[in-house]
C-alpha cells in the first residue's frame, strides 16, 4: 500500500476495479473503494483479532495501534518521561 498508492491520483482512484474469474466479472467497485473496504478493513480485522489474542495471553496491546488501556499513545508517553 505504502507504494502503490503515492502512484494513484484522483482519476486512477475512481477508476472501476473488477475482480474477473475466468470472462465472468465477480464484483466491480470505485478503486478507491476496494482499498478501503476490502483491503483496510481486513487489515483492520486481523489487527482486532491478533489483540485479542495479546489479552489472552496477558501481553498488553501496544499503544502504537491506537489508544490503549494496557499503555498511552506515544505521545503522552513522551510528555510523560519529560
Amino acid at each position: 500500500m505504502r507504494s502503490l498508492l503515492p502512484g494513484l491520483n484522483d482519476a486512477k482512484m475512481h477508476e472501476t476495479w473488477r475482480l474477473l474469474q475466468g470472462d465472468k466479472e465477480v464484483m466491480a467497485l470505485p478503486r478507491e473503494k476496494f482499498l478501503r473496504d476490502v483491503m483496510l478493513n481486513h487489515w483492520y480485522q486481523h489487527r482486532g483479532q491478533f489483540s485479542v489474542y495479546l489479552r489472552m495471553l496477558n501481553v498488553p496491546v501496544p499503544a502504537s495501534w491506537g489508544p490503549s488501556a494496557d499503555e498511552p499513545p506515544p505521545f503522552l508517553q513522551r510528555a510523560q518521561s519529560a
